[in-house]
Formats: structure tokens, sequence, C-alpha cells
């Protein structure tokens, strides 16, 4: 502070600057803290939930897993009111819709899905839903339905559900345009397969595994002839290549999004 001849002069100064502005500072700081305090409560608060929802939805697995339908019901539903924002629910609905398949309550079925249309997220499960929704249209024999949906919501635009398109063209009669896309999947499949670390504890290796699958694709798609026989192979082939996926490791982390 030059300028001031003395130190009383300096005081001075300082008591009224504090007079003046004193308040401001005071509630600036108080402001401060409470943003502070209020963002921590947040914070805390949404781990202490999603903590809850992950906990409810383990619950949740281990009732489907006992086949306990009615009470998976309940749980399900329980996390869909509390948590309908989040992940887990719509985890949550999938699994659900996929237990009404299995009672054989479609319309449930499409309410499950249709929830997870209507409530997206960041988790990308939308276009799980819009697919399972042409799975129920082709399983009721609807195969020119099932290919609207997913024309309708942009799937026959990508290969991410090549197999369930194969089937839906197949059931259309549209042979050599199936065969395409199941050698897509078969393609997918098979890259998938590739990927999982070779040290997993099992009967086989991954790399045999592997070959030993590739060795029965090309001997059947040899023993066969014709674009029917084509596509029943490559079917096959798919199917064997994820049948020999969960024989290597049945607890690996389930992949939820096709």
């Amino acid at each position: 502070m030059e300028g001031y001849t003395s130190e009383s002069e300096q005081v001075e100064v300082i008591r009224k600057w504090l007079k003046d502005n004193g308040k401001s500072l005071l509630l600036g700081l108080a402001i401060g803290m409470l943003a502070l305090g209020g963002y921590r409560y947040w914070d805390e608060t949404r781990k202490l939930r999603a903590e809850s929802a992950s906990i409810n939805y383990e619950q949740l697995l281990g009732l489907l897993e006992k086949n306990a339908s009615d009470d998976a019901r309940k749980a399900g539903q329980t996390i869909i009111d509390n948590y309908g924002d989040s992940t887990y629910a719509r985890l949550t609905a999938l699994l659900l819709a996929k237990l009404e398949m299995g009672d054989g309550k479609t319309d449930a079925a499409r309410g499950r899905l249709q929830w997870v249309i209507d409530h997206p997220g960041s988790d990308n499960l939308t276009p799980v839903a819009h697919a399972r929704l042409a799975q129920i249209a082709l399983h009721e024999g609807k195969a020119d339905a099932a290919w609207a949906l997913l024309e309708k919501s942009g799937l026959t635009k990508t290969d991410r559900f090549a197999e369930l398109q194969g089937d839906i063209l197949a059931a259309r009669g549209k042979t050599a345009e199936a065969v395409a896309k199941y050698q897509k999947a078969q393609a997918e499949t098979k890259s998938a397969f590739g990927s999982i670390p070779a040290t997993l504890d099992a009967d086989k290796s991954v790399k045999g595994l592997r070959d030993s699958v590739k060795d029965g694709i090309e001997l059947d798609v040899a023993a066969k002839s014709g674009a029917t026989g084509l596509l029943d192979a490559i079917k096959t082939a798919v199917e064997a290549i994820k049948t020999a996926v969960e024989k290597i490791e049945p607890k690996l982390p389930q992949q939820v999004l096709a």
C-alpha cells in the first residue's frame, strides 16, 4: 500500500474496504460453501442410488436364475419404478420382456420393450428393444411386419443384427439375401470368438475350438448344395460358434448389446 504515510492509515483503509465489501465477501464465501456442500451431497446421493440399483438388479438376476417368475416381475417393477432413468431399469425391462415371452405373454413383452424405446439412455439399448420387437413379429409369423419394424428403426442399414435380418429375409423367401446376412453374422461371431483370451480354463483352447468349428463349417457347406443348403449351413455354423463360446467360459460377462 504505497502512498500511505503511516501504518494507521493503512489499517483505516482496510477497515473501510471491509466495511464496504465485507458483506458481499461473506455472502460469496457462504454461497461457495453451500454450492460445494450441495454438489458433494448430490454426488454421494447419486453413488448410493446407483449402488442400490445395482444390488436390486443382482437380486433380480438371482430370482430369474431360480425361475421365480412372479417374484422377478415384482422385483423388476420395483427397479423400473424407483430407478427409471438408469441403465439398470432399461436392462430390467429387457429381461422382463424375455420373461413374458417365455410365458407366452407377447403383448406384455411388447409393453416392456416399448418402455425401453420410450425411455432412451446413453447405454444404446434402444436398438436392442427395436430388434426384439421385430423378433416377436417374426415369432408370430409376420415376417413382413418384422422387416418393417427393422426398417423403421434404421436397423436394416447396419449389420449389428445381421442374424435376425437373415432370419426375417429367409422367412420372406429372400434366400440369397438371407445367406449374405448369415455370412455377415458368422464373420462377426467368429471375430468376437477370436477375441476371447486363450488362457481360459476349458477343455479345449480357444484356437482349437475355433479351428474345429471352422473345419465343421467348411465340411458342412461342402456337403450341401444349392442356396437353401448354404443358408442352413451358415445358420448352423453361427449357432455352433455361439455354443462353443458358451462352453469355453460360462461365466463370461453377459453381452447385453447384440
